[in-house]
């Protein structure tokens, strides 16, 4: 897999997000600066196939390989 600079990253605008506190029942608005996201889920089994060791505590079976990381560090 490609993994050189910008390879499969998606630019996502600056804009505004209105962000709510469901028990305070208040929202505001909150600027958001420009940044990239990737364009496909990042599992378990390429995050060790990049970094070279897997992530936290995961086991390595088939299913839980597949399963998408939803917080992680690149480094």
């Amino acid at each position: 897999m490609d993994v050189s600079a910008g390879a499969g990253l998606v630019l996502i605008p600056p804009g505004q997000v209105i962000l709510s506190d469901w028990q305070t029942q208040r929202s505001w608005l909150v600027e958001v600066a420009p940044y990239e996201l990737t364009a496909f889920p990042v599992t378990r089994a390429l995050y060790a196939e990049l970094i070279g060791r897997w992530p936290g505590s995961c086991c390595r079976s088939n299913h839980s390989a597949r399963l998408a990381l939803l917080i992680f560090d690149w480094s």
